[in-house]
């Protein structure tokens, strides 16, 4: 009985260790992107500086970040 109940609190202990860490690096910077004062969650389409290119919210990388394609535009 001693040992199950020494089991149950190793697990507890581990449980909120796990979520104590998940938000402390949930919380580490903005989980969203920036243009033009308007916020953009990942995965999230982003309108281009220039009419030519597709821009989004790269959320794979930490802080997420706005990346373009680089199709050279016409003249």
């Amino acid at each position: 009985m001693g040992e199950i109940v020494n089991n149950i609190v190793l697990l507890i202990i581990l449980t909120l260790g796990s979520t104590t860490f998940a938000t402390r690096q949930c919380a580490a910077g903005p989980q969203f992107c920036t243009r033009n004062g308007i916020n953009y969650q990942p995965g999230d389409s982003v309108p281009s500086l220039d009419s030519c290119n597709t821009c989004w919210c790269n959320g794979n990388v930490s802080p997420p970040a706005i990346v373009c394609t680089k199709i050279g535009c016409p003249s």
